[in-house]
């Protein structure tokens, strides 16, 4: 009888263990995720309007090489809303 109490309280300690590993892991991503929602949260404009003028790499590489050679690639730069 002893024994299957000793082996019960074991069964019960593991499961425990699974909550606790599970609590963890899930309060840790949790942070992680609310961590990335504010660096990556979408930018509003005066208006109260989402930025939408986002623009694709291709577009951006298209826009490179319509410049002339390191002509006013700074200013490309600075109006790339994607970079933070």
């Amino acid at each position: 009888m002893v024994k299957r109490t000793e082996e019960i309280k074991e069964v019960n300690e593991k499961k425990k263990d699974i909550f606790k590993t599970w609590e963890d892991s899930y309060t840790a991503i949790s942070k992680i995720w609310d961590d990335s929602l504010k660096l990556y949260r979408i930018r509003y404009t005066g208006h109260g309007l989402p930025n939408w003028r986002i623009k694709s790499y291709g577009k951006v590489f298209d826009e490179l090489l319509t410049l002339p050679f390191r002509q006013n690639i700074k200013d490309l730069f600075e109006n790339i809303p994607i970079l933070p």
